[in-house]
């Protein structure tokens, strides 16, 4: 578990972000929570922590001020991700310049953060060389994650893509995609486009429904599109799949 710090100078937001989100879904633990800017970086000098999450407008010091506090006493591997409302907008942005991770707006979506997580997640990863797939967990432990994106992408294909599969395991993208090709030995996309032609093929039987229709129930934009990708799929358009009768 990557260890999270929060910091917000009210109450009730910090209590808040405390319980937005299952943190350890998401390979985080929050070890500790502050009203006060100063308390938070006198806690930060003597811990270990990887990720602070701090509001950026705050009386005793700005989020801003409390990172430069913190890489004046040489404190560089705790990542920071800002809280900011419309007002610090642009603010937040110029922010980046000066080392911090990320951004959110207040209030804070949940699934924005989610997303959020697991790329700082997959940057610690790297940081600390923690391995892709570990060797710690068993054949089961993956088979039940690639089960699980399985029936995600059987029951929603139409709106499925690897970083909505990616929040409902809780793992980075990356992480997902290879886990998936070395358990199925097929990449997520071709399993994707797999049970989007499948659906179609069906579909294709009920005379009543047209092309246009099927495309869209299945996630194409554009009907062309479909037909291009079905023909390179099948050998055939959808047209001509339906006057063969379907078979």
């Amino acid at each position: 578990m990557y260890r999270i710090t929060l910091l917000d100078d009210e109450e009730f937001i910090l209590d808040g972000l405390q319980h937005i989100i299952d943190w350890n879904e998401y390979g985080f633990e929050v070890v500790a929570s502050f009203l006060k800017p100063r308390r938070a970086i006198d806690y930060l000098s003597q811990n270990q922590v990887d990720l602070l999450i701090t509001d950026i407008k705050m009386p005793e010091l700005t989020g801003v001020e409390v990172l430069h506090e913190l890489r004046r006493r040489n404190i560089t591997k705790t990542l920071v991700l800002l809280l900011s409302g419309y007002a610090e907008f642009e603010y937040a942005k110029q922010a980046l310049q000066f080392g911090v991770r990320d951004y959110l707006l207040k209030p804070v979506d949940r699934e924005l953060l989610a997303q959020t997580l697991l790329s700082i997640k997959e940057e610690l990863d790297k940081t600390y060389h923690v391995t892709e797939i570990k060797a710690d967990h068993s054949e089961g432990y993956y088979q039940s994650i690639v089960d699980t994106v399985k029936s995600y992408l059987e029951k929603d294909y139409a709106q499925a893509s690897l970083d909505q599969a990616a929040i409902l395991v809780s793992m980075s993208p990356n992480y997902v995609s290879k886990v998936f090709k070395q358990i199925t030995g097929v990449k997520f996309s071709d399993y994707l486009q797999d049970v989007k032609m499948e659906q179609a093929k069906k579909m294709l039987s009920d005379v009543n429904l047209k092309i246009y229709q099927i495309s869209y129930s299945i996630g194409y934009d554009n009907p062309k599109n479909f037909t291009r990708a079905f023909k390179q799929y099948f050998g055939v358009s959808p047209w001509e799949y339906r006057e063969a009768g379907c078979t």
